[in-house]
């Protein structure tokens, strides 16, 4: 029987959950299939490894504050969880170290090329032809991409940011690391997602005064934080425009842009750059719109394109989700797709991609980038959803679906980590989390319980209650 090559792109969350995942089937076991994931850094992790903000950009975003923002019960892998006693939303390095153990734990490391970039990869009628930066050349039947979301900076389009960037007044939050370069200075800080309302914070500790433009904001103070609108104009004199009526800002010393990230895949030639386009008819050819990949069925496989559906997956573009269980959901379905190629039904699927389509153009006001910005939005029960569907369709075992309690503690993991913070700014945190998790997952989840229930009585119960 010829042996199935299948190469993977990237080894951070995404790529290990795939090595993962495929080395539990007989077919990596027996050699059916062989496997290898080339990782371009020098050690696994990849957006949880840190490094210094150098490089145009930075190999990784990590700042030096930064914690998840989901409790870890509900993030970790299904196979494997956080050490007890872990904070219930750890700092960066821990999750690093969580990853690093994963990998010593299942004995993933034997399959990763660490210091290996791919610079290349085109399929050729019948195989993908894969250029290494070593200039190493190989062949494999399969490729499955799994180099994250948050490799490339996405940058406002506004008049005169521009020459901000050049000159030095702007960056993108992807140089962030602490506040320590900002102290008695006037900053702007625009974008309202977990990455900015933490730099906003971390900087507002230091700086003189701290403006925080959010679209549809008006003008209001907290402390040294003036929360401004959407920006309109970047001024060579170093002031900026609001849209929401008010007055210019006074003279920026920095401006921090935590304007998310562009899905770069500089490495596919044959995944054609664009926008959305509007349909039907489908595209016969891959777009990445800058916001994910159009069309795939299932978020995951091409329809009906230049590449076949068999041989290409990208795996991790959902956003808005818990990652790292969805990781090995979709890896589980990719695994019923290698094995049987009829169960993608191609037009079933194309019909979904238009029924989509035609739901968030609606929604949207028929306003096509507001449409690709959704396209891979899984938020809230939608995502549970989605993963039942490809495990029910991937025949898993009854431990790899998501339980009750993982859906109702995610909805409510704002309300979990402020009171979290509060905790740990009382010091009472450790005490909380000590020796949870040494009699079993399921004190994570009683813990969790107790501190929403205090929600409503404002302090939180003591463990002993």
């Amino acid at each position: 029987m010829k042996r199935t090559n299948i190469c993977i792109i990237g080894g951070g969350a995404a790529g290990l959950a795939t090595l993962k995942i495929l080395q539990d089937t007989e077919e990596v076991q027996n050699g059916t299939w062989h496997m290898v994931a080339y990782e371009a850094r020098d050690a696994i992790g990849g957006v949880w490894y840190p490094c210094p903000p150098v490089g145009n950009p930075p190999a990784s975003p990590i700042y030096d504050s930064l914690t998840t923002n989901l409790p870890h019960p509900v993030m970790a892998y299904s196979s494997f969880w956080f050490n007890p006693g872990t904070p219930l939303f750890p700092p960066a390095s821990t999750v690093l170290e969580y990853l690093q153990s994963y990998v010593a734990h299942f004995d993933l490391l034997k399959y990763v090329q660490l210091n290996s970039k791919v610079e290349e990869a085109i399929w050729e009628s019948e195989s993908w032809n894969v250029r290494l930066s070593d200039g190493r050349t190989r062949q494999f039947d399969k490729l499955i991409v799994a180099n994250g979301h948050y490799s490339a900076p996405r940058y406002p389009v506004v008049p005169g940011v521009k020459h901000w960037i050049e000159t030095g007044r702007a960056s993108h939050s992807m140089y962030f690391r602490n506040e320590l370069p900002y102290k008695r200075q006037v900053v702007l800080v625009i974008g309202n997602g977990p990455s900015g309302q933490d730099i906003r914070t971390e900087i507002a500790k230091v700086a003189t005064k701290v403006y925080s433009s959010i679209t549809g904001g008006t003008p209001h103070k907290i402390g040294n934080i003036h929360q401004r609108g959407r920006v309109i104009e970047f001024k060579v004199d170093g002031t900026v425009i609001f849209d929401d009526g008010g007055p210019p800002s006074e003279i920026i010393d920095h401006a921090l842009l935590a304007t998310g990230y562009v899905m770069s895949f500089p490495f596919l030639p044959q995944l054609r750059s664009g926008t959305m386009p509007e349909v039907p008819p489908l595209p016969t050819q891959l777009i990445n719109t800058s916001y994910g990949v159009f069309p795939l069925a299932k978020h995951l496989l091409p329809l009906q394109c230049n590449i076949p559906s068999g041989a290409i997956a990208f795996v991790g573009l959902p956003i808005r989700v818990v990652p790292f269980p969805l990781f090995e959901t979709q890896c589980l379905y990719l695994i019923k797709t290698y094995r049987d190629e009829g169960t993608v039904n191609e037009a079933e699927e194309c019909k979904n991609v238009i029924e989509r389509f035609d739901t968030l153009y609606e929604g949207e006001g028929h306003r096509l980038e507001s449409v690709a910005k959704k396209w891979h939005v899984l938020d809230d029960g939608n995502q549970f959803i989605y993963r039942k569907e490809l495990l029910d369709i991937a025949c898993a075992t009854p431990e790899c679906y998501p339980e009750e309690w993982a859906l109702r503690i995610y909805r409510h993991k704002s309300e979990l980590r402020s009171i979290w913070k509060k905790l740990e700014h009382e010091g009472q945190a450790d005490e909380w989390v000590k020796n949870i998790g040494k009699g079993g997952r399921y004190e994570w989840v009683d813990m969790m319980d107790r501190l929403l229930d205090s929600v409503e009585n404002q302090t939180p119960r003591s463990r002993e209650t």
